[in-house]
């Protein structure tokens, strides 16, 4: 049966490759943590810290609410956790960034309504 912790782990490791981030150190060094804070965790198989989970957050960009998700074994559903990706990279853009975004957002909602087949 596996633990918490390495169901956390084996999450990260998934994750880190759909980022395109294929080494700890690399991790660690997006993230801001210091050389082997997370190898020695990971290796280990030791639940991670908030620190850790922190430094993860940040270099897989995702919000912190889905590591901590992750640190008790479970993953959120997948358009959930893709809100949550759209709506932290959202928050981390200047207003007038995020203004042009829901302006291109309505327009393009606004595309899609019109394409819609009009009952009869």
């Amino acid at each position: 049966m596996s633990t918490k912790a390495e169901k956390f782990w084996t999450i990260v490791q998934q994750e880190m490759a759909e980022a395109g981030i294929y080494s700890i150190r690399a991790l660690e060094r997006i993230g801001n943590a210091g050389n082997s804070t997370i190898s020695e965790r990971m290796k280990d198989l030791l639940p991670p810290t908030p620190t850790i989970m922190y430094a993860i957050s940040k270099a897989l960009r995702v919000p912190m609410e889905t590591v901590e998700e992750w640190s008790k074994g479970r993953r959120p559903k997948p358009n959930v956790a893709m809100e949550r990706r759209v709506l932290y990279m959202f928050q981390q853009l200047p207003p007038e960034k995020q203004q042009d975004i829901l302006i291109q957002i309505r327009a393009l909602v606004e595309d899609a309504q019109d394409l819609e087949p009009q009952p009869t």
